[in-house]
């Protein structure tokens, strides 16, 4: 197996340098689950299981604030 660095995973799954090093830690010490908020990470780290800790509706209701502090209402 190649070893590979925070970066190369970010490069190669295209996701942002913290994700790159969290699937790093992650596969360093032999586990493939991940908790992250991050819905897009699972589609792109296939081999990972990427699992939100938080409840869908608790995140559609924290999107939902966030956009109103930003002034941006859909």
């Amino acid at each position: 197996m190649q070893k590979y660095d925070a970066l190369t995973y970010a490069l190669a799954y295209r996701i942002e340098s913290w994700d790159g090093y969290i699937i790093h830690v992650a596969k360093a010490h032999g586990t493939r689950l991940i908790y992250s908020v991050d819905r897009e990470l699972a589609k792109k780290a296939k081999e990972m299981t990427v699992l939100n800790p938080f409840p869908e509706d608790l995140m559609k209701e924290y999107d939902t604030y966030l956009q109103r502090k930003i002034g941006n209402t859909k």
